[in-house]
């Protein structure tokens, strides 16, 4: 695993733990969390060099962070498991009938969105009850990266098999639109933190940029590429797209739409640090 500073052409640190499964950044960007292949979980304080062993509990998979810091969600082969990471204790152990094949925290925190084949879930910490999405409304549905949320606008959006993405209210799971623009399955999608674009890709060698709502229009990208992943950095300025055949990162600017740079191969998946001053991404079992 590697990480990469801002300009996304240097190197900067390589992580002591190898062949790690998964790996979260902290809000403050100083601890990178993984689970290494003893199944436990490690904070990596990338300023002081130190690791330290938080908790065990055979954790399949880190899930995602709370954006406060203070909530860990993991994966077991049958539940979820949300720690309090301060504490290093389980604040709730939630049910998982193993067919969900990954889950992140919701941005109002107050739950759990879980992605399945052909369908999606919530469970809510209050009821402690899933709420299965109405199948239906989710055939087709690419798993991976092609799920994204946004808290502010109320917006969950999925790619396709069906070439298209769906748009839907966070809350209630009704339709807003459907964008049609791609001439393949949808591989990749992500929303800008600053809630103007969402970029979509997949094997049609098509890299859609949409613009936000009321109505989306699509500028198309001059990739050439199929595309596996998609993630915009955190000031919206940069949108790194991952080359599903050769493995590159191939990195834009939005400004112009032009590429900037391009990364080794095998650098997925990827993931910016929270302050965008670092590009996290994996090179077969280092980083």
């Amino acid at each position: 695993w590697q990480l990469w500073d801002a300009e996304l052409t240097t190197k900067l640190e390589a992580c002591p733990i190898k062949a790690p499964r998964s790996f979260r950044f902290s809000p403050t960007d100083t601890r990178i969390y993984l689970n290494d292949s003893s199944e436990r979980v490690v904070a990596w304080n990338r300023v002081t060099g130190e690791t330290k062993a938080l908790f065990g509990g055979s954790p399949r998979r880190i899930e995602d962070i709370s954006a406060d810091g203070r909530q860990m969600l993991t994966l077991r082969d049958e539940s979820y498991v949300l720690w309090d990471i301060a504490e290093e204790t389980v604040a709730q152990t939630i049910p998982n009938d193993s067919a969900r094949l990954s889950a992140q925290l919701l941005p109002s925190g107050s739950g759990i969105l879980a992605r399945k084949y052909q369908g999606l879930a919530i469970y809510d910490f209050q009821t402690e009850h899933w709420r299965q999405l109405p199948p239906e409304n989710f055939r087709g549905v690419v798993w991976g990266r092609q799920v994204a949320v946004d808290g502010p606008l109320n917006l969950l959006a999925t790619g396709s098999f069906l070439h298209n993405i769906s748009l839907w209210n966070l809350d209630d799971s009704q339709l807003r639109t459907r964008l049609h623009g791609h001439r393949g399955e949808v591989w990749g999608i992500d929303i800008s933190p600053d809630h103007r674009f969402l970029a979509s890709g997949g094997p049609d060698r098509a890299v859609l940029l949409w613009s936000a709502e009321p109505k989306p229009e699509a500028s198309e990208i001059a990739a050439a590429f199929s595309l596996s992943d998609a993630v915009f950095s955190p000031d919206g300025k940069i949108l790194v797209l991952h080359q599903s055949k050769s493995g590159n990162a191939v990195i834009y600017g939005l400004e112009t739409l032009q590429q900037v740079a391009e990364l080794a191969p095998s650098m997925k998946p990827l993931r910016f640090s929270r302050d965008g001053a670092r590009l996290f991404a994996m090179s077969g079992s280092a980083m």
